[in-house]
């Protein structure tokens, strides 16, 4: 697994955020209803976003955490991105309602395995870098600035 996955990761994460979110005070009478275009596109957007991601994680990640299907998420990705028009809007609240709460505690649950390895809170000592050198002189106390002239 890389960085760029784990950055993918917490984008999907975030898109799934956003759309439970979104849908806090929607019900489906709303975002079936022409009041709720603006909501069902917002959200068909996300899914489209968490679909794009999902496609570009890696194969070794994809492969650890086989829980969710991956590609799934790509296919309805392709239908959103090309052919909108067929979704029904039941099976785009589905999929909010349904599969994002799922979707966001598996990624928040990779996010939590991955994330110590990749992105440690502090970074590994370096034993090979040069010892950094004192400002004072090898005989006195003096420091280097001390010794300096000052201009006439």
């Amino acid at each position: 697994m890389s960085k760029a996955d784990l950055e993918r990761l917490k984008k999907i994460k975030t898109h799934c955020h956003n759309i439970n979110r979104t849908l806090k005070d929607v019900t489906s009478e709303i975002f079936n209803s022409e009041d709720g275009l603006d909501v069902r596109e917002l959200c068909a957007f996300r899914l489209f976003q968490i679909g794009e991601h999902s496609h570009k994680l890696s194969k070794e990640l994809k492969e650890q955490y086989p829980s969710f299907d991956w590609r799934a998420a790509y296919y309805f990705r392709n239908i959103l991105g090309h052919n909108y028009e067929s979704v029904s809007f039941n099976a785009l609240w589905k999929s909010c309602k349904n599969k994002i709460p799922q979707l966001l505690s598996y990624v928040e649950k990779i996010i939590s395995e991955i994330e110590p390895e990749l992105d440690p809170p502090y970074p590994p000592p370096n034993h090979d870098k040069p010892e950094i050198q004192n400002d004072k002189s090898e005989n006195s106390n003096e420091t280097k600035t001390d010794k300096a002239e000052a201009p006439t």
